[in-house]
């Protein structure tokens, strides 16, 4: 453990755990949090403003939540990370920087090469916990003309953490249901919930106006009804356990004019910036099976996919993300321009 006189914790965007790795290392009171709210990152692509959003409004309730535990932040708005970091520095006067390795690449390569040198203290970045393949990773050194199936990936995460498992085995004796995930929506009709939405507060309010005088983004604020702390995002995870996750898995592949997430989760957004960890959601669905919370014969079937499979499969993601350059990224269409990226305003 760490234990230095004064440490700056610089917590990314879209790093807002509620345990994070970086507060978790450090002993002692001098500690303080630096958050970066970078519009020109924000407006760098046009990304929907919903989205922005969700991060920015994610962002201040997460510093406020620090603040009513005592910690000290410090929340910048700038158009300059570098600029933003400078500052802190010089007002602050830290002796050390820590900080956790960014998921994108090109954000982890600033903070393995050119930090130390911006900040112009020592500067610790950890490994990157928020997705499981930062703690397990079944196949290191896979070479790139060599591409991973993602039947066997899953598999090894699912005995690594034992998810659904009895032994060596999956529970039931099958690992996956994928040719049962394709039956359209009946014709008569089926009830679907509706994913849980949360009224903006002031804070998201602010953030919204804030957002609609962007410029170069896509779409409006109006109607945003995601959830922004973590409290919420454990409230829309619960729902989604009790009253989606039943169907979820025979009607995966349902499209229909008429509603618009069907029996998904709407729960991406929130594991992608930390409001949710996978493991999190891998734990309350298998609950879920354990206290009989879903009412399908189809429960054994979606808890072991969308939850253990689409959570660790999340992490997956999150892991492998560097290995595709931004060129590669969003050369195919405007679509995946626009909707490739996550977005990390620091």
């Amino acid at each position: 453990m760490l234990n230095y006189m004064k440490t700056t914790v610089w917590i990314l965007g879209d790093q807002l755990l509620g345990s994070h790795p970086a507060l978790d290392t450090i002993a002692g009171n001098e500690v303080c949090v630096l958050l970066i709210e970078n519009r020109a990152r924000v407006q760098r692509q046009p990304y929907h403003r919903k989205k922005i959003t969700l991060v920015l409004s994610a962002m201040r309730h997460y510093a406020d939540s620090l603040r009513a535990r005592g910690v000290s932040v410090d929340y910048r708005i700038t158009d300059s990370t570098n600029d933003a970091l400078r500052q802190h520095v010089r007002e602050h006067h830290p002796q050390r920087l820590l900080t956790m390795a960014a998921s994108e690449y090109r954000g982890r390569l600033f903070q393995q090469t050119r930090l130390a040198q911006v900040v112009g203290v020592p500067v610790d970045v950890l490994p990157n916990t928020q997705f499981l393949i930062g703690t397990f990773d079944p196949f290191p050194h896979t070479p790139r003309d060599k591409p991973t199936v993602m039947e066997h990936f899953y598999r090894a995460m699912r005995k690594h953490f034992n998810v659904l498992m009895d032994g060596q085995h999956p529970v039931g004796g099958t690992w996956n249901f994928d040719k049962d995930n394709r039956k359209p929506l009946p014709k008569r009709g089926i009830p679907i919930p509706d994913a849980r939405q949360y009224p903006p507060d002031a804070i998201t309010q602010a953030v919204m106006h804030d957002v609609e005088r962007m410029d170069g983004l896509l779409g409006h604020t109006r109607d945003f009804a995601y959830a922004v702390t973590h409290a919420q995002a454990r409230d829309a995870l619960a729902h989604f356990v009790d009253e989606r996750l039943a169907l979820f898995g025979i009607y995966e592949d349902a499209m229909t004019a008429q509603h618009r997430t069907v029996f998904h989760s709407v729960l991406s957004p929130y594991v992608n910036i930390g409001l949710l960890t996978p493991l999190e959601m891998v734990d309350a669905a298998v609950r879920g099976l354990r206290t009989g919370r879903a009412r399908s014969t189809q429960w054994k079937d979606s808890c072991g996919r969308s939850s253990a499979g689409a959570s660790i499969c999340i992490g997956n993601i999150g892991g492998r993300c560097p290995t595709y350059s931004p060129r590669t990224i969003g050369t195919r269409s405007a679509m995946s321009r626009r909707f490739c990226g996550r977005v990390i305003p620091t």
